[in-house]
C-alpha cells in the first residue's frame, strides 16, 4: 500500500459523517485527475459513466446524500480506489448509515415515549386521550 492509500485508509477509519466521506471522495477524484494528468471528472462526466443523474452525483460528492451501497462501490471504483481503500471507505459509509439509523430509532423512541401522538396510516397524528 502506498503512502497516499495508507492516508485514505487511516482517514476513512475516522469518518463520522456524510460530509467527511464526501471529503475523501473529493480527494480520490483529485488524485485520479493528477495520476491521469487530466482535470477531475465533472459531475456530468461521472453521471454519463454511471447512468445516474448529475444532481445525484453532486449530492454524493458534497455530502448532501449518502449513496446507496451499490452506487458507493461503483463510485469509488470509478475513482480508482485501491481494494484496501474500497474496504475502508465501504466500512466508513456503513458506519454513517448505521449511525443515522440509530439516531432515527432514537427519535422514533422519543416520540413514542412522549405518548401524546400516534401516527395513523396516512401519517397524520391524532391526539391520544
Amino acid at each position: 500500500m502506498d503512502s497516499d492509500s495508507a492516508v485514505v485508509v487511516a482517514t476513512a477509519a475516522t469518518v463520522s459523517s456524510a460530509d467527511d466521506l464526501a471529503e475523501l471522495l473529493w480527494h480520490l477524484r483529485r488524485r485520479q485527475a493528477r495520476r491521469r494528468g487530466d482535470p477531475p471528472l465533472t459531475y456530468r462526466e461521472l453521471a454519463a459513466r454511471t447512468g445516474w443523474s448529475h444532481s445525484s452525483i453532486g449530492g454524493y460528492l458534497t455530502g448532501k446524500i449518502l449513496p446507496p451501497t451499490d452506487r458507493f462501490d461503483t463510485l469509488v471504483q470509478l475513482l480508482d480506489a485501491s481494494p484496501d481503500e474500497l474496504d475502508a471507505l465501504a466500512d466508513a459509509r456503513d458506519r454513517i448509515e448505521e449511525r443515522s439509523r440509530a439516531e432515527d430509532r432514537g427519535r422514533a423512541g422519543q416520540e413514542h415515549d412522549e405518548g401524546s401522538c400516534l401516527p395513523s396510516s396516512r401519517h397524520r397524528y391524532h391526539q391520544v386521550p
